[in-house]
């Protein structure tokens, strides 16, 4: 037990003076020990950082049973830090989760062979509790339901099933990428065929050595004289026909900048609640709050329910033309990132440099905007039903 606790604490001291550790998903840190790696004289250092920056994560897994002891550990120096119980706990019953024979978003126990189909259907990563497609994408339609890391086997995958799906449809009208059942008395049952939804069925059933044809049929798919060269893979990416030895090293490195940090994800959490307390009938919804969950250990339908009140319609109005800047400058900026990726005439190191940026620019907007909120009189948007903040900015932050 000490080899997993000692090294533990040791870390989140050294990690909390960075930025990008706040950053990171609790889920990574909760699986592994997080060991940083600073830019140092002598390395390619790119444009906006310097030496002692950090430049990635080096991940050593803990051991499923011991590792809830050093969560432990770090949740509680954290609460010294922070002073933030709901947060603090939060963190905890996710660490133990981790370590249940059973998921909390559906509750029972779902068969590791129709996982990936349920997860497909729900829009959620059962095991992370994340979203497959984000709720920018929601505004676009279905074709261009496409991140900078959907594969280009994916696309092709999802083209042919458009195309299969377009008999006997008006040809000038964009179709849902989706095939419909219907069933009486309940309506259509959608399939998703967009990219991204293929691209995450493809991430959780092609695992282990079922990996390796997926990347090489992925690089043999990308359409060389449409789109350029694909761009520089990051270390913790495999490379199957450039790289092969990245499948040593890729579980155990995180790159930065992060394609997806705990920011992110509470900056579009704001903008779904924003979107309910502010809809036209407010006074009809008695609406879950993904900050309340844990007043009650299980989440999803077992959720405290949280009817909004007047104050709370007032705190998302302020907030609400903050967010929508956001959301707009986030669309915008990944727009440009599918730019990159697409210009023929840029070197794959070129791509990847470019792409890093912007990559960078989105980070450090939802970095200051969700600080902003949580020391603003608007953090009560980041407090539970008992006034307690389930997020804070750590004080020991340096960069």
């Amino acid at each position: 037990m000490a080899t997993v606790v000692a090294p533990k604490i040791y870390l989140y001291f050294k990690n909390r003076e960075y930025r990008e550790y706040e950053e990171e998903k609790d889920i990574f840190k909760q699986l592994n020990q997080m060991v940083p790696v600073e830019y140092e004289e002598g390395d390619e250092i790119p444009k906006g950082k310097k030496v002692g920056d950090l430049k990635r994560f080096v991940k050593f897994p803990m051991p499923y049973d011991y590792g809830i002891f050093g969560n432990i550990a770090e949740a509680t120096f954290e609460w010294f830090d922070k002073n933030s119980t709901a947060e603090a706990f939060k963190y905890l019953t996710e660490s133990f989760a981790l370590v249940m024979p059973f998921n909390t978003y559906t509750l029972v126990p779902i068969p590791t062979t129709v996982e990936f189909a349920v997860e497909a259907l729900l829009n959620r990563d059962i095991f992370t509790g994340a979203k497959i497609k984000e709720e920018y994408l929601n505004s676009k339609s279905s074709d261009l339901h496409i991140t900078p890391r959907t594969r280009d086997v994916s696309i092709l995958i999802s083209n042919h099933l458009a195309f299969l799906q377009s008999f006997g449809k008006d040809p000038d009208k964009v179709q849902d990428r989706a095939f419909n059942f219907p069933i009486p008395t309940v309506g259509p049952f959608k399939i998703p065929t967009d990219p991204i939804t293929i691209d995450f069925v493809f991430n959780n059933f092609m695992v282990g050595i079922y990996r390796y044809p997926l990347e090489a049929l992925d690089a043999l798919a990308k359409d060389v004289d449409k789109y350029g060269p694909k761009e520089t893979y990051k270390k913790d990416e495999i490379d199957i026909l450039r790289a092969p030895w990245n499948i040593l090293i890729k579980r155990n490195i995180q790159e930065l900048p992060a394609d997806s940090t705990t920011h992110t994800e509470i900056f579009y959490e704001l903008i779904a609640r924003a979107n309910k307390v502010l809809s036209k009938t407010p006074d009809k919804a008695d609406i879950t709050d993904g900050y309340k969950v844990f007043d009650q250990f299980i989440e999803g339908p077992f959720s405290l329910k949280v009817p909004q009140g007047n104050k709370e319609i007032e705190l998302y109005r302020t907030l609400s033309p903050q967010l929508s800047l956001a959301k707009k400058f986030i669309d915008k900026s990944r727009d440009k990132m599918e730019l990159i990726k697409m210009d023929k005439f840029k070197s794959p190191d070129k791509k990847r440099e470019e792409l890093d940026e912007v990559q960078q620019q989105i980070n450090d907007y939802v970095y200051d905007l969700i600080t902003y909120v949580a020391n603003s009189n608007l953090k009560e948007v980041l407090e539970d039903i008992k006034g307690r903040s389930i997020f804070a900015p750590n004080p020991n932050i340096k960069n």
